[in-house]
């Protein structure tokens, strides 16, 4: 747990911290702006997957293990592995999750490896804002950082009980998930009204479920799971996510994911917020600010965003990220080209540039149509990202800023 902030927010600042809390927790969706990720197909292997028995127990990583359709003989959910709502999912999603990992995942982790080898050394803070629950493809991208920090209007949610959940319950949260994961394994993104209904189904209430089904298939061990609040008086409290949660009324809501890599020492640590990144809630001199600050310099990841970052709204989180990246990996709905400076970015393009597709074609950038066109052997993208969902439609711009930004303070 970080130590007490000393300074309180404004009174304007803390009303604005609880109508976000509200909107994550009780009715989180009808302002969402996230759009997240994945593709997949239907592949052909259907016997679940298995965890290893020699490996050493953690109770979260149970959780994870189950809500993935990953069996766990020697888990403490072991016993529910026998209904036929958790069969049918873990046969179903483990064909789908199959036909994601050969069309995007692993050709998205060699593209990394081969491209992006320098900016993974590093090891920055990696930060992705207007996440939604898509863990997989920024693991996929950037797997040795050792923190990662998602930020969405999506509710952060909780652990199922399962032990305590009838029969049809347990029903209806393997049906949820299945339908929240739909346009993600197909579109390579989340649809934001379908995501909706999905997070209001029986168990789900958040994407806390849907943050641990893509690590345990992404197989890394969940070791810690915590509610992260920071209060309106700006202290910092943190509850584990396997006990029960206060229900005092927080400003910003989160959770932090202690994890494991296969072969690695040490941890790996995600922090997912629940927070609205439009201007007049994410403000400079705002503590949460600062606190993303302490984690600088950053690597920013962004896709399927809603091009958000072109409206003024949007202007802080812009300049935000402007400021304290070392490096950003984005797509065209990202930072327009034109908030680039050339004396502080250096750019490499991949991949093709083609218009938005319709819903979004009033965000066509010339100034990138032209860069694209004028710079001669464009490294090529084998898979598709974010709106650019099918292969050999997708750009990737990498901004890499020529000296570094100036070091955030948390105190």
């Amino acid at each position: 747990m970080r130590t007490p902030l000393k300074t309180r927010l404004s009174e304007t600042k803390v009303r604005i911290s609880l109508a976000v809390f509200l909107l994550c927790t009780l009715s989180p969706f009808a302002f969402s702006s996230h759009a997240g990720e994945g593709t997949a197909g239907t592949g052909t292997h259907n016997v679940p997957l298995k965890e290893h028995a020699d490996r050493p127990r953690h109770p979260y990583h149970d959780y994870a293990l189950f809500i993935a359709g990953i069996s766990n003989e020697k888990g403490s959910l072991a016993d529910l592995e026998s209904s036929p709502a958790w069969r049918q999912f873990s046969k179903s999603f483990n064909a789908s999750w199959k036909g994601l990992e050969v069309r995007q995942l692993t050709p998205m982790r060699q593209w990394a490896a081969r491209e992006l080898s320098a900016v993974q050394a590093a090891r920055y803070t990696v930060f992705y804002p207007f996440s939604g629950a898509d863990f997989a493809n920024m693991y996929s991208v950037f797997p040795d950082a050792g923190t990662y920090i998602m930020v969405s209007l999506e509710r952060v949610g909780r652990i199922p009980d399962f032990a305590a959940m009838s029969k049809p319950d347990i029903e209806a949260f393997f049906a949820g998930l299945q339908h929240a994961n739909k346009d993600y394994l197909d579109l390579d993104y989340f649809i934001t009204n379908n995501l909706e209904v999905a997070l209001q189904g029986k168990g789900m209430q958040g994407v806390l479920p849907l943050l641990l089904l893509f690590m345990a298939r992404e197989k890394v061990r969940v070791i810690n799971v915590q509610h992260w609040f920071m209060n309106p008086n700006t202290s910092i409290e943190e509850m584990p996510a396997l006990g029960p949660v206060p229900s005092e009324k927080r400003s910003i809501p989160g959770v932090r994911i202690d994890f494991q890599r296969e072969g690695r020492k040490g941890t790996q640590t995600l922090y997912y917020f629940c927070f609205n990144l439009a201007r007049g809630s994410f403000d400079p001199d705002d503590k949460f600010v600062s606190f993303l600050e302490s984690f600088g310099p950053l690597v920013t990841f962004e896709k399927a965003s809603q091009y958000m970052m072109f409206d003024p709204d949007f202007a802080t989180i812009r300049q935000f990220i402007l400021d304290q990246s070392m490096h950003i990996l984005q797509t065209d709905s990202g930072i327009p080209i034109k908030y680039f400076r050339p004396s502080l970015w250096d750019l490499k393009l991949f991949g093709t540039y083609q218009k938005p597709v319709q819903a979004f074609s009033y965000r066509y950038q010339k100034d990138l149509d032209e860069l694209y066109q004028k710079t001669k052997n464009r490294p090529p993208i084998s898979f598709g990202v974010g709106y650019h969902h099918l292969p050999g439609t997708a750009n990737l711009l990498l901004a890499t800023r020529k000296e570094p930004p100036p070091s955030g303070e948390f105190d």
